[in-house]
This record gives C-alpha cells, structure tokens and sequence, in this order.
C-alpha cells in the first residue's frame, strides 16, 4: 500500500476519536517533522505494528516518535 504523506493536520478532522479509532497516525522525525499517515499502512511495518497495538505511550496517543531519525531518513519511509 502506498500511503501519501499528508502537509495537513488530519487529526483535526477527527477530533471526536480516539488515537485507536483515528484512521491516521503522526510519525515525528527528531527534527520535529511530522507525517501524517494512514494507520493502514503504518500497521505494514512490524515495529510500528507493536507501538500503536501495544501498551505503549504511541497507541494511546496515535502519534510515534523516532529520535534516532532525522527528516531524510523517515520521509522515504512514509512514501
């Protein structure tokens, strides 16, 4: 599934759900960029899969930050 990376605050469009009922997740790049993508097709990737499944800060709040990451790592993989 190729997913779009999204310039717009989707989740103010869905501001009446939860973070596990959005159909959106944020994933932040530690230089503050934030990409916003289908929960589908984030859920592809195994590691990110466990975060918003688990019981971990991420799936509560939908939004996964990857520190280790900068811009230019993380925007190909949101592609």
């Amino acid at each position: 599934i190729s997913a779009p990376v999204l310039a717009f605050p989707t989740w103010r469009m869905e501001s009446n759900k939860t973070a596990e009922e959005s159909k959106y997740v944020t994933l932040v790049s530690s230089d503050g960029f934030e990409f916003v993508v289908l929960r589908e097709a984030a859920m592809i990737s195994p590691t990110l899969k466990g975060m918003l499944r688990g019981p971990f800060a991420e799936a509560q709040s939908g939004r996964c930050h990857f520190p280790e990451f900068r811009y230019g790592t993380l925007h190909p993989s949101c592609r």
